[in-house]
């Protein structure tokens, strides 16, 4: 057909270029022209059907050079409507704008011409001028259906009622057409009348009721305008008809779904996704909207349901997403290790993807496994050098594990990979403390001050820094930063407060901030060791002692709580306990300062 379409072409553009206008010219003149003509003809004609020829195998390129030589010995319009279109085949649109011109100038009337020259205009964003040819082809015939198409299509954006008389018009002579009926639903939806065009598909139901593709537009329209119990209506109706047409049983679930009858629409959706004959894309689609549906409705039966689907396609697939949609699942369902469990088996199927490898690696972290994720990240950041993430989750978990010289270049190399992450920069920040580097530490803490100025953390990280300076200027603005951002910072304010006492400066300030820190999180070790340091260096021993044994009661490991607990006794005058307090903390940390020649003085 092809072929044969190409011919005809061919005999049209012959015939065109041998009729020739001799009338009135003297006869040697006419003879001699006759002649040349002849000639001209000819070449045009065998440059044209070279043309035609490249153009069937896909060479429009030199097809246009063909065409291009022609033109130099006949100039019809045949010639410059073949040029148009390989020059717009081939995305040279200025040179096929110019020639279909020229073609339509020679014919007008043309409707292919015209055709082509408003899908040309129209990829070019020259709408109005696509119009006018489609408008021209509607003059030479009011029912071409491509034009009418193509008038309510470029009519949609900006008057919407004229395309839906458009498309309106093509249904009233094409009969019901699938794409046209779901463009004017599309177009109803926007303009808020999806109802009108759902009764129009009605009304040519009732003309054509044995047309099960109507019907079934009818349903889509239903449900699209959330007609529910109309659409399962006509469903029941037509399943009396087709009872193994799985599209109805796809059709009825989504109606369930409308409904919020999760339970019904699940029995629906179990049938599409236990058959052979159904696309894996598809059943993975159904599944996947109960989880879309969760994050709008928060019933987690839904999610069961998910799981449920997913169970049974999985049966049946070695697809990785379906194990990775399963450990979203159950993290959704506070399941984590089970999530752990999918996520690990999904990573198995595509070790290539970093994105599951970080959805791993992040799990086990969120669950404190954090030997486990140190081990995961490891094992994979090689594969994944320059991933910020990969490298930011490995360095935190090395941390979590107090394994700072290890967490370091892992942190280092992710705020190298995002220098403006300010959670980066903070916890490379708080591995500069850990192993003492303490101008390293105010660099990163300065720079995710920086980019975030309202986080009470980073200025509270400040503050111990300057502490363990000893330049309490620095140490008390960073503190006093913190806690101007939150008051109720319980960290802040413990350790603003513990640093006043090593100070002995402003003691009552620090006793309300210490009091109020313990009114936030009550029996804090910690906590209650500042409260009962506060009242040591007020000179309050016996106060200091009550709260300094709540301290140990509550943090039996802290050698700094024995070394202050022996303290108080040795001001209370008794240095036996004293001394056996201050043995227990060497004991604990034999780096404590100044407790060997307070054991030795006590002795004295």
């Amino acid at each position: 057909m092809k072929n044969l379409k190409y011919l005809l072409f061919i005999i049209l553009f012959t015939v065109a270029c041998s009729s020739v206008n001799t009338q009135n010219e003297p006869k040697n003149i006419v003879k001699s022209r006759a002649v040349s003509k002849e000639i001209r003809n000819s070449i045009a004609k065998e440059k044209f059907i070279n043309g035609v020829m490249l153009d069937q195998k896909g060479e429009y390129a030199t097809a246009i050079l063909e065409y291009l030589d022609a033109l130099n010995y006949d100039s019809s319009a045949g010639i410059h409507f073949a040029l148009a279109r390989d020059f717009y085949r081939i995305n040279k649109v200025g040179n096929a704008i110019k020639s279909i011109q020229s073609a339509i100038k020679l014919d007008p009337e043309n409707r292919d011409y015209r055709m082509l020259a408003a899908e040309i205009f129209n990829f070019s964003q020259l709408r109005d001028s696509a119009i006018t040819h489609y408008q021209a082809v509607l003059k030479l015939d009011s029912l071409d259906i491509q034009a009418l198409y193509g008038m309510a299509k470029l009519s949609e954006a900006k008057r919407p009622s004229l395309a839906m008389d458009y498309y309106k018009k093509i249904l009233h002579t094409t009969g019901p057409e699938f794409q046209i009926l779901v463009d004017m639903a599309d177009l109803s939806e926007r303009m808020g009348n999806l109802e009108e065009t759902t009764n129009y598909a009605k009304e040519l139901l009732e003309i054509n009721p044995s047309n099960i593709n109507l019907e079934k537009i009818v349903i889509e329209l239903q449900l699209r305008n959330s007609q529910f119990d109309e659409a399962l209506k006509q469903i029941s109706h037509i399943e009396k008809v087709y009872p193994n047409d799985i599209s109805l049983v796809e059709y009825k679930a989504n109606a369930y779904i409308g409904k919020k009858q999760w339970l019904e629409s699940f029995e629906e959706f179990k049938k599409i996704v236990e058959s052979r004959d159904y696309p894996f894309e598809r059943k993975f689609m159904i599944s996947s909207s109960y989880i879309e549906e969760f994050n709008s409705e928060s019933d987690t039966n839904l999610l069961f349901y998910a799981e449920k689907l997913l169970k049974i396609i999985d049966k049946d697939t070695l697809d990785w997403r379906i194990k990775a949609t399963l450990g979203e699942v159950n993290q959704k369902l506070r399941q984590d290790s089970l999530t752990i469990y999918y996520l690990k088996e999904a990573y198995k199927l595509a070790e290539w993807n970093h994105v599951l490898a970080i959805q791993l690696g992040g799990n086990l972290f969120d669950s404190k496994k954090f030997k486990e994720s140190s081990e995961f990240l490891y094992g994979i950041v090689g594969k994944f050098p320059d991933n910020f993430l990969i490298n930011f989750l490995l360095g935190l978990s090395y941390s979590q594990l107090q394994k700072d010289s290890l967490a370091m270049p892992f942190l280092e190399k992710a705020v190298k990979l995002n220098p403006n992450d300010k959670d980066a920069n903070s916890a490379l920040g708080y591995t500069y403390i850990q192993l003492k580097n303490y101008p390293k530490a105010i660099e990163s803490l300065k720079n995710s001050i920086k980019i975030d100025p309202t986080n009470p953390a980073n200025y509270s990280m400040l503050g111990m820094v300057y502490d363990n300076l000893e330049d309490w200027q620095n140490c008390n603005a960073s503190y006093e930063k913190a806690i101007s951002i939150d008051s109720t910072d319980a960290l802040s304010l413990n350790n603003y407060a513990y640093s006043l006492s090593k100070q002995k400066n402003e003691l009552e300030k620090a006793l309300k901030m210490v009091t109020k820190a313990l009114e936030l999180v009550p029996d804090n070790g910690s906590y209650l060791d500042t409260k009962g340091w506060v009242y040591f260096q007020m000179g309050n021993f016996n106060e200091a002692k009550i709260w300094i044994e709540k301290a140990l009661a509550e943090n039996e490991t802290n050698a700094e709580v024995y070394d202050h607990l022996g303290d108080v006794y040795y001001k209370l005058g008794d240095s036996k306990k004293a001394i056996e307090y201050w043995k227990t903390a060497i004991d604990k940390d034999k780096t404590l300062k100044n407790v060997e020649e307070k054991i030795k003085n006590g002795l004295k």
